[in-house]
């Protein structure tokens, strides 16, 4: 469970990574990496990284029923609504370029997959 841990944790890293940059190109260019406002990006991950690190050290019930509800979530929001964009508009106008929309589906995939594993083994698990 601990390597669990770190990839999601690795994903949380990612996930701030790409909404700092994001949030660092409306402030030069003016325009972000992709339609997803940057501060509530940063939020949702940053929320999810508290109940990844919470639900392991101290409230292991927390992350049982959280992790595959933040999964959901971000399978919904992070990986559906960028392949809607993608499959609905061909341009993907709302994006900086088809390499920051390939960098937002990767970087949720990852996250959604590590999630929902984690969520199985915590499931199996009597330790979380």
């Amino acid at each position: 469970m601990k390597n669990l841990l770190k990839m999601q944790l690795l994903w949380v890293a990612f996930g701030l990574a790409y909404n700092l940059a994001s949030a660092w190109r409306i402030q030069s260019v003016g325009v972000a990496l992709s339609p997803t406002d940057p501060v509530a990006g940063a939020v949702f991950v940053g929320i999810c990284g508290l109940i990844i690190f919470v639900g392991f050290n101290r409230a292991p019930w927390l992350y049982k029923f959280a992790a595959p509800c933040l999964a959901l979530l971000l399978i919904y929001s992070g990986i559906g609504l960028h392949v809607i964009a993608f499959l609905t508009d061909a341009g993907l106008s709302g994006y900086a370029s088809f390499t920051s929309w390939l960098v937002a589906v990767l970087i949720n995939s990852y996250g959604a997959s590590v999630l929902l594993l984690g969520s199985c083994f915590a499931w199996r698990s009597r330790d979380i």
